[in-house]
C-alpha cells in the first residue's frame, strides 16, 4: 500500500486517523489504509506508525516565543517516551530537561523535571506555534516548530 499525505488535524479539528491494512480492517465501516505501516527493524512485523510527520508552522523565532512567554520552561529533551505515553488512555508522564524562561529569555538549566498531562490536554494547551520547524529522528521523522503550551503541570527541580 503506497503512503500518502494524510491531514490529521486542520484548524484545530481532527480530520483523519492513520491506518495500516490491519487497523483499517479492525475499524470497519469503510475505513481504508492510509499506507501507514512501518517496521522498527527487518526482523519485526509491520505495525501502525507515522513517517515524516509534519507539524505546520506559525510565526516567530524561538527568541520571540520566549519573550511572549515571559516566565516558563523551555523543554530541550524528553526521556521515557516509550514508557511515559499510554496509547489507550492518552495519559502522558515524561521526564524533561531544559532551561527556565526568565524575563522572556533563557535562564537557568533544569533537570529531573516531570511533565504530566493527557493527549487532549496537550493539544488544547497549544497557544503559540513558532515559524522555524526542525526535523527530529523520532519514530520515522518528525518536523515540528517550537510550540508554546500552557496549563501543563510540571514538577521537579
Amino acid at each position: 500500500m503506497p503512503q500518502q499525505r494524510t491531514v490529521l488535524i486542520e484548524s484545530g479539528v481532527l480530520k483523519s486517523f492513520l491506518y495500516d491494512s490491519r487497523a483499517a480492517r479492525r475499524e470497519g465501516g469503510g475505513a481504508r489504509s492510509t499506507g501507514n505501516a512501518r517496521r522498527s527493524s527487518y526482523r519485526s512485523l509491520p505495525r501502525l506508525g507515522a513517517s515524516n510527520l509534519v507539524v505546520g508552522t506559525g510565526e516567530g523565532s524561538a527568541e520571540e516565543l520566549f519573550a511572549r512567554v515571559g516566565e516558563g520552561l523551555y523543554v530541550e529533551s524528553v526521556a521515557g517516551v516509550h514508557a511515559g505515553v499510554n496509547p489507550v488512555s492518552g495519559e502522558i508522564s515524561l521526564g524533561v530537561s531544559g532551561r527556565l524562561i526568565e524575563g522572556g529569555k533563557l535562564g537557568s538549566p533544569v533537570r529531573e523535571v516531570t511533565m504530566a498531562t493527557d493527549f487532549a490536554g496537550l493539544l488544547k494547551g497549544i497557544v503559540h506555534v513558532g515559524g522555524e520547524g526542525r526535523w527530529v529522528p523520532l519514530y520515522g521523522s518528525v518536523c515540528a516548530p517550537p510550540l508554546v503550551l500552557e496549563g501543563i503541570p510540571v514538577s521537579g527541580e
